[in-house]
């Protein structure tokens, strides 16, 4: 007896002996097919005989009953892998204006300019304004419908030689005639008006500077008021040096509060050289 808890070992076989075959459970042999049998086509197909290649010719696909036509559209699926070389977009040429293209757009252009001109002298007024448009000044120029003029030729020191001295030399100044009033290129600003000074200066020594940038009207609240643009100042006293027998005569206009006032002469630093009182009306 073997000893208990231990595993089966079959026994070997003799020495010299093969190990003994398996043997399979019988089975009878399968049957011949009866003759002329054929399996069963596959769906959609019939047998088909070979297609030999062509003589002397290239391959060509087999066709017949069963089998796929290559002619006519591409199965569904193929398009992507159908050659279709691509071509670049056709543009259409481009046109070019000839030369009586560009003479009719300018006459074109031309009538159009020539008609808005024609128009606008036909609906415009005497002064280029169109109808409706206030021609009245704006700011705060007051209108005067009949402008007044006080013309004074004595008072203060009109008529009186006055000295002027500068560093560079020395001239008399005389204030002949001053005219208040409202007449000018434009009526004044309100509260303010016109004062012309008609002036005659004569040289004496070395140069002295006359103009109107050398001249300024100061009231008597020390306010300084340069020459204005406004009032008719003509002939306007010419700015340059006035050397010894030279004289000078022209006008000077300033826009300011009536009342009396002093002509003050500078030189070419801003310093006064001498002045002239002129009275008011």
């Amino acid at each position: 007896m073997s000893e208990p808890n231990q595993p089966f070992v079959p026994a070997a076989p003799p020495a010299g002996t093969a190990p003994p075959a398996p043997v399979w459970p019988a089975s009878a042999p399968a049957a011949p097919p009866p003759p002329g049998w054929m399996p069963p086509p596959l769906p959609d197909s019939s047998p088909a005989a070979p297609f030999p290649p062509p003589p002397g010719g290239a391959w060509q696909p087999p066709s017949g009953p069963g089998l796929p036509s290559t002619a006519g559209p591409l199965p569904s699926g193929a398009e992507a892998y159908a050659p279709n070389p691509w071509q670049p977009p056709s543009v259409p040429p481009r046109r070019r204006l000839g030369w009586l293209n560009w003479v009719a757009a300018g006459l074109v252009i031309a009538l159009l300019v020539g008609g808005g001109l024609l128009w606008y002298r036909s609906t415009a007024g005497p002064s280029g304004t169109l109808p409706g448009a206030s021609t009245a000044p704006t700011g705060s120029a007051r209108p005067s419908a009949s402008p007044s003029q006080d013309v004074l030729t004595t008072g203060g020191q009109l008529g009186v030689e006055r000295p002027l001295r500068a560093e560079t030399g020395q001239a008399r100044v005389t204030a002949t005639k001053a005219t208040w009033g409202d007449a000018g290129t434009m009526p004044p600003q309100a509260g303010m008006t016109y004062l012309v000074v008609e002036l005659t200066v004569a040289g004496r020594q070395g140069t002295v500077p006359i103009g109107a940038v050398f001249t300024v009207a100061v009231t008597a609240d020390k306010h300084r008021y340069g020459i204005a643009y406004g009032p008719p100042a003509t002939p306007l006293l010419p700015s340059r040096d006035l050397g010894p027998g030279e004289a000078a005569t022209g006008q000077l206009g300033f826009q300011l509060p009536r009342g009396p006032v002093t002509i003050e002469f500078l030189d070419a630093d801003g310093v006064a050289m001498g002045s002239v009182a002129i009275p008011a009306r």
